[in-house]
C-alpha cells in the first residue's frame, strides 16, 4: 500500500498545478489520464494546431458530467482539446466546473480563452479556434506572445466592431466587409453565404 502511494505522489508532483486539481477528482482514473496525456505530449507538433472542445462518451455516475446536445456523443465528459492538423491531440484539459481556470484569468478572457491560454505555455505560433475561444482579449494576450489566432466570433465579443458593418440583409450572397486595429494586429471580417459569419 505504501508503495502505491509513493508512485501516485511521484506523479503528481510531475503535474502541473492546473492538471492536478483537474485530476484530483478523477482519482480512480488518475494513473490511466496520466500516461495519456504524456504520450499526448510527446507526439510531434506543428506550427499551426487547434483548441476545440470535444466530448469523452460516459453515461456513469460522476458530478463533471455535461449534456451537449450538437455533438455526436451528447453525454459524457468535456474537455478542451490541442489538435494537430492531421487530428491527433496534443493536450487536453477535462472541463471539471467554473473553477478549471483562475478567476482572474476567466474575468478577463471568458472560460474558452483562459483555456486557450493554458495551452499558449509552449511553443505554438497559429492557433485555430471556433467562436467559443474566440476574443479580442484573448487575441491580445497571444499577439503579445507571438502568436496568431484565427477563427470566429461572436458579435458581442468584438467591442461594437461588428455593429458598423453592414446588416445581413443589405450584403449579398459571396460578398465581405472587413476592418483592421489601428495597430494592425487585429482584423475583423464579416463574409455573407447563405448566413453571415465573423473572422
Amino acid at each position: 500500500m505504501q508503495k502505491s502511494k509513493t508512485c501516485l505522489y511521484k506523479v503528481m508532483v510531475n503535474f502541473s498545478i492546473l492538471m492536478i486539481q483537474t485530476l484530483k477528482i478523477f482519482q480512480k482514473a488518475l494513473l490511466l489520464l496520466y500516461v495519456f496525456r504524456n504520450t499526448c505530449l510527446t507526439l510531434p507538433r506543428t506550427e499551426c494546431l487547434s483548441i476545440d472542445e470535444q466530448m469523452m462518451p460516459f453515461s456513469g455516475r460522476c458530478p463533471m458530467r455535461q449534456y451537449l446536445l450538437s455533438k455526436p456523443n451528447p453525454v459524457g465528459l468535456k474537455k478542451f482539446v490541442l489538435g494537430a492538423p492531421d487530428g491527433l491531440v496534443l493536450d487536453f484539459l477535462i472541463y471539471t466546473g467554473a473553477d478549471i481556470v483562475p478567476v482572474e484569468d476567466k474575468q478577463l478572457y471568458g472560460l474558452g480563452g483562459a483555456s486557450g491560454w493554458y495551452y499558449t505555455n509552449r511553443k505554438v505560433t497559429h492557433l485555430f479556434t471556433d467562436r467559443y475561444f474566440t476574443g479580442l482579449a484573448i487575441l491580445d494576450y497571444l499577439v503579445s506572445r507571438n502568436v496568431y489566432l484565427t477563427g470566429t466570433v461572436m458579435t458581442n465579443r468584438t467591442d461594437g466592431v461588428a455593429e458598423s458593418f453592414l446588416k445581413d440583409t443589405c450584403m449579398e450572397r459571396g460578398s465581405s466587409v472587413s476592418r483592421r486595429s489601428e495597430d494592425g494586429k487585429a482584423c475583423l471580417a464579416k463574409c455573407k453565404d447563405k448566413k453571415s459569419v465573423l473572422l
